[in-house]
């Protein structure tokens, strides 16, 4: 409710964490941001916090690609 995103998040404790080893996720460590394409492909992983404007121009690569 603090911070709307008009994109699908996973949150959770046991799913998160299975979701995330799914995705590349080796240390289980959170935060992580997986940024995945219209046809599923993984296009840029945040094995970290993201950063304000990290993910603006990621984004519009994908829209223009």
């Amino acid at each position: 409710a603090e911070q709307p995103l008009d994109y699908p998040t996973l949150h959770g404790i046991g799913a998160a964490m299975e979701v995330q080893a799914r995705y590349g996720s080796d240390s289980g460590a959170l935060p992580y941001t997986v940024v995945i394409d219209r046809g599923g492909r993984i296009r840029h992983v945040f094995a970290r916090q993201v950063r304000e404007g990290e993910l603006g121009p990621i984004l519009s690569d994908l829209a223009e690609a």
